[in-house]
């Protein structure tokens, strides 16, 4: 594919709310850790998880 007379063999979409919103999958992620671990989910945490980012 031609995009500005550039050849393009890959393209990379950042779908994390752009396309697609997964904050659901990453919800049943954190309830599906905790559980397995025997840990009841507080009802505050994603509240006290996000401001944190991913470093």
């Amino acid at each position: 594919m031609k995009i500005l007379n550039k050849e393009i063999k890959a393209v990379i979409f950042d779908m994390d709310g752009t396309l697609i919103d997964s904050t659901g999958a990453w919800h049943a992620l954190d309830v599906a850790f905790f559980a397995r671990r025997h840990m009841d989910l507080p009802a505050d945490y994603a509240q006290k998880l996000v401001p944190l980012g991913l470093k």
